[in-house]
């Protein structure tokens, strides 16, 4: 069910999460749910998950960008190499 931040304009919570107001997420931290309201929009769009060949293209900040948006954090990888493997991995978890 996907979900939208109710009052606050952002909710940082441990782990270095950040939610948005304007943005619909559809995994929230059950200990952080009275910050959140069930969202009209009906949820983000699915995406058919990024290959290999992909990820290389995109520039490093784009590659962060990628990784924030799956709930990743972008600082703990040092070169595009271990980006690009996060990323992967990010979206197969989902």
């Amino acid at each position: 069910m996907p979900y939208q931040l109710k009052s606050k304009s952002v909710l940082h919570v441990p782990g270095g999460r950040f939610f948005k107001k304007d943005e619909v997420y559809k995994d929230v931290p059950k200990t952080h749910m009275s910050y959140f309201v069930e969202s009209e929009k009906g949820g983000p769009q699915e995406r058919t998950p990024y290959t290999h060949s992909e990820l290389e293209k995109l520039s490093a900040s784009d590659q962060k960008k990628i990784i924030e948006e799956l709930g990743g954090d972008a600082e703990s990888v040092k070169n595009a190499e271990q980006r690009i493997a996060l990323i992967l991995e990010l979206q197969d978890g989902e």
